[in-house]
């Protein structure tokens, strides 16, 4: 699969989407940084994909997501979806790299979708 004009895994994309539909999630929104500090310094795989999903990578999802006739529970939902997807596409391509493998990012994407957002809420 050629995403971006990059080189992904159209298995390990699926394998990964898999396993983020699975998992628990607790949606923590992040702000982002401005782009122009953020092309300023070396940009690593979490920063990478959130400069996707600030960009609108999907955009018929994208402008659904801002959509003002969309209730805020879809936009929730739609933007959810959006990183998730994002998030695979980034970690397969680092797979392919040599950077993770599966069962590494796998670990890493809990971390982003539930144990941090867990600790940093304080939540049991």
């Amino acid at each position: 699969m050629l995403a971006n004009g990059r080189l992904v895994s159209n298995k390990t994309y699926s394998k990964l989407m898999h396993e983020l539909d699975s998992m628990d999630i607790i949606d923590a929104h992040e702000h982002l940084i401005p782009e122009e500090k953020r092309i300023s310094k070396n940009v690593d795989t979490i920063e990478e994909i959130s400069a996707r999903i600030a960009a609108g990578n999907k955009p018929r999802l994208y402008q659904k997501i801002f959509d003002k006739c969309v209730s805020q529970v879809e936009k929730i939902v739609g933007h959810l979806q959006m990183a998730k997807e994002d998030f695979a596409e980034v970690f397969a391509e680092e797979i392919h790299r040599g950077r993770f493998d599966f069962n590494e990012a796998v670990r890493v994407l809990k971390q982003c979708f539930y144990d941090n957002p867990k600790k940093l809420y304080n939540l049991s």
